[in-house]
């Protein structure tokens, strides 16, 4: 760790930022984290990290590392500095899908005793559930699928504190499983709404076939009124539903032809 904080860098700026966004070494940093003593923690954070924890907390990397140094810290007076500085960037680390920081954030607070409050209060606005306060009892929804309440439970609102959009693109194979599941019986409210068929198209263009199947076949049986709106009716056509409904296998081939093609681009793209 000496060695790494000792190396060149930009005047004002701790080199070991660089190490944390490097794979390897970044590894070997969470594992002096994970056994440092407090002294060590302290020096860490704020000689080195501190004014620069969300930036990591959002980078592919260094969140893994942020995530540590937040485990870590939870015992001491210092969790409140750095939770305090992490707070502030909740909501794009949400956007960012980096939910293991979120999570720890949470882990910590109880552990250390303070801030549940001030992080429920961070959560339940950037989920648009803190205000009316009928809206708490929503929550637990809204945490599990990583929508905000608006895109949840169907409202026509467009805007949101988190990019549910990003959300949805950026998360594994395994995280949109999730998310399915969770709206599963909710897809055709969903297209029958501005946000809500935004969210349905970002979920379906990132979609596994199985995925946009089990989609295909919720909303199939409701084609007169998907049909008759201005939202859903746009759906219906760019998910190729009357296909779906008339020419299961030709729908069943286009949408095979479309994923390879998605993971050629992203095999190249890699």
């Amino acid at each position: 760790m000496e060695y790494m904080s000792s190396c060149s860098s930009s005047p004002g700026v701790s080199p070991l930022l660089v190490f944390l966004k490097d794979q390897a070494a970044s590894r070997l940093i969470e594992k002096v984290i994970q056994l440092s003593h407090k002294a060590l923690l302290r020096d860490i954070f704020k000689n080195h990290l501190k004014g620069h924890l969300v930036d990591l907390a959002l980078h592919p990397i260094a969140n893994f590392v942020i995530q540590r140094l937040t485990a870590a810290t939870a015992k001491y007076k210092m969790f409140v500095r750095l939770f305090d500085e992490l707070l502030e960037g909740v909501e794009a680390i949400l956007a960012a899908g980096h939910m293991g920081v979120i999570v720890q954030m949470a882990e910590s607070c109880a552990e250390n005793g303070e801030r549940q409050d001030e992080l429920m209060r961070c959560l339940l606005s950037a989920f648009h559930c803190d205000e009316p306060g009928s809206r708490h009892t929503s929550c637990l929804p809204l945490f599990l699928s990583l929508l905000t309440y608006e895109v949840y439970y169907h409202s026509d609102t467009a805007e949101g504190g988190i990019d549910t959009q990003a959300l949805i693109t950026t998360s594994s194979d395994k995280g949109r499983g999730k998310i399915l599941k969770r709206l599963e019986g909710q897809f055709v409210p969903m297209a029958c709404s501005r946000s809500g068929s935004r969210a349905l198209e970002a979920i379906w263009n990132s979609a596994s076939v199985t995925h946009r199947q089990n989609i295909a076949e919720e909303l199939a049986p409701s084609e007169s009124q998907l049909r008759s709106d201005q939202f859903a009716r746009h759906v219906w056509a760019k998910f190729a539903l009357s296909h779906f409904t008339h020419r299961r296998a030709h729908w069943h081939e286009i949408q095979t032809g479309e994923s390879k093609k998605r993971k050629m681009f992203s095999d190249i793209l890699e």
